[in-house]
């Protein structure tokens, strides 16, 4: 799915690839660069096919990212070149676990100033851009920062809260906007759209939302 003149909108309903784990669009992204697709086994076309690096259990592409810097990827050790430990990269700014990934990938971190290795509870690092669980993780995986209307804090099972199917919190966030949420059309209040609020970057969708839910996609208004 590309947005070749930055105004498409719509969804990514992958109704046909329910083993894709995650999409991430960034609304500054090139077209070239929108949405590559995270797949069980990596191997599936038209995901990030890395059947040479098991170890991938996700790629995201930063839109401030030099080109040879596109798409790194996470690692178990979070130390192999190529992945997210960076130390010679600090605008790499992101890390994503999954939770059916083994104990040894469960979220590896972003480096630069976030810097206490197999935790996600930064409490003593504010600087941290972001931290994201999923509602089917075992409690002992959940971490998130929930604000806005998901109040359930340190919790994302918000069954009785169905818009909430992911949140997200950047640390450059104003208080009032920390995490927000994705809607069906990027449009409602609340949701990423956030024409009046340029530093919001990004839309994710999993691949059990309800086919309206899925993938809104940002237009490009940064």
């Amino acid at each position: 799915m590309e947005r070749k003149n930055g105004s498409t909108t719509g969804f990514l309903d992958h109704s046909d690839q329910p083993q894709c784990h995650m999409n991430m669009s960034f609304g500054n992204d090139a077209y070239q660069i929108k949405m590559t697709h995270v797949t069980a086994d990596c191997t599936t076309p038209g995901s990030v096919d890395h059947s040479d690096q098991p170890q991938c259990h996700m790629n995201t592409s930063f839109a401030n990212d030099a080109p040879q810097k596109q798409m790194t990827h996470v690692t178990a050790d979070c130390t192999t070149p190529g992945s997210v430990d960076h130390s010679d990269q600090p605008q790499c700014h992101m890390n994503t676990s999954f939770a059916n990934d083994a104990p040894q990938k469960q979220m590896t971190h972003v480096t630069a100033d976030c810097t206490t290795p197999g935790s996600v509870d930064h409490s003593d690092q504010p600087q941290c851009h972001m931290n994201t669980s999923f509602a089917n993780d075992a409690p002992q995986k959940q971490m998130t920062h929930v604000t806005a209307d998901c109040t359930t804090p340190g919790s994302v099972d918000h069954s009785d809260q169905p818009q909430c199917h992911m949140n997200t919190s950047f640390a450059n966030d104003a208080p009032q906007k920390q995490m927000t949420h994705v809607t069906a059309d990027c449009t409602t209040p609340g949701s990423v759209d956030h024409s009046d609020q340029p530093q919001c970057h990004m839309n994710t969708s999993f691949a059990n939302d309800a086919p309206q839910k899925q993938m809104t996609l940002i237009p490009q208004i940064f």
